[in-house]
């Protein structure tokens, strides 16, 4: 038995001709490992080639602790075999789905009918599919999809003017569809183990906008702008390739112009003052299945 007593951390290396060392590895590069263990002058520093390790362990007394070989151990000490059973290595495809609410302020002066029905509409459903390929351990690039779907109505609603002078009364509706797509770059934190991964993905590309509306006479709203944002997500492992991923994302993006099509033909609308602009910002909440290889 090797060097064991009085370290707080409990990583283990076994050489290759049997003899164990309990120790604190700080580093693993491609031809050695480096690790903090006790010897007659205290606590020192050593270093060993790795084609002298049969194995070693993060951890070792933890359940689940992996042993990593020494002949497959790449940079930080996680073995290229651990890397290929996980998510967090080569590519990741993922889909993602869960509630979302729009975060741009309601208008001020609405009566509490409308106030409500407006506050329903900011909640709503979305989904995403994203796909990544890692160039290096830590950054990936790749693309991402989503949309995000909400609607609501309203009978026997009387439509006044600003003078207050009744126009029409009948049925108000909204079916909004908003997607992005663009290109992504991910940052990845995998566990030492090689089992979970902590991801943060910042995206950029277009973002539509679609409204199949109602006011008394059926109206279509449509637009587009430069959309961007964040995804923060967490891979957990359930079997060999395959993960559960949980996610938040936020989106920005705003409407300066919107093309109309109602009872009296299609035109443009185009807003001067940016307080009018239509407001496309949200906030997602995740879960999903990953695939990675």
């Amino acid at each position: 038995m090797g060097l064991s007593d009085g370290l707080v951390a409990q990583d283990l290396i076994v050489k290759t001709n049997g003899d164990s060392i309990i120790c604190a590895i700080t580093r693993v590069d491609q031809s050695k490992i480096n690790y903090t263990a006790k010897s007659e002058n205290g606590f020192e520093s050593f270093s060993m080639q790795l084609s002298e390790v049969d194995y070693f362990q993060y951890s070792y007394r933890k359940e689940g602790s992996k042993k990593i070989k020494g002949s497959s151990a790449t940079v930080n000490g996680t073995s290229s075999t651990a890397n290929q059973s996980s998510g967090a290595s080569g590519f990741r495809l993922g889909f993602t789905v869960g509630p979302s609410y729009q975060l741009a302020a309601i208008e001020d002066g609405l009566d509490d009918l409308l106030e409500d029905y407006i506050r329903e509409l900011k909640w709503g459903l979305s989904f995403s599919l994203d796909a990544q390929v890692f160039i290096n351990k830590e950054f990936g690039i790749g693309f991402k999809y989503s949309s995000f779907l909400t609607d609501n109505s309203l009978d026997n609603i009387v439509i006044t003017d600003a003078m207050g002078n009744v126009i029409g009364a009948g049925r108000i509706s909204d079916d909004i569809r908003i997607n992005f797509i663009g290109p992504s770059g991910t940052f990845r934190s995998v566990d030492r183990n090689g089992e979970n991964a902590f991801f943060v993905t910042f995206f950029i590309g277009y973002m539509g906008y679609m409204n199949d509306a109602e006011v008394i006479d059926p109206i279509t709203i449509e637009g587009s702008t430069v959309g961007l944002g964040f995804d923060l997500g967490y891979d957990i492992k359930v079997d060999k390739n395959l993960y559960l991923g949980l996610q938040l994302s936020i989106y920005g993006g705003s409407l300066s112009e919107i093309e109309v099509n109602d009872v009296n033909g299609r035109r443009i609308v185009e807003f001067e003052d940016t307080e009018d602009y239509i407001g496309l910002q949200r906030i997602d909440f995740g879960v999903g299945l990953r695939f990675g290889s």
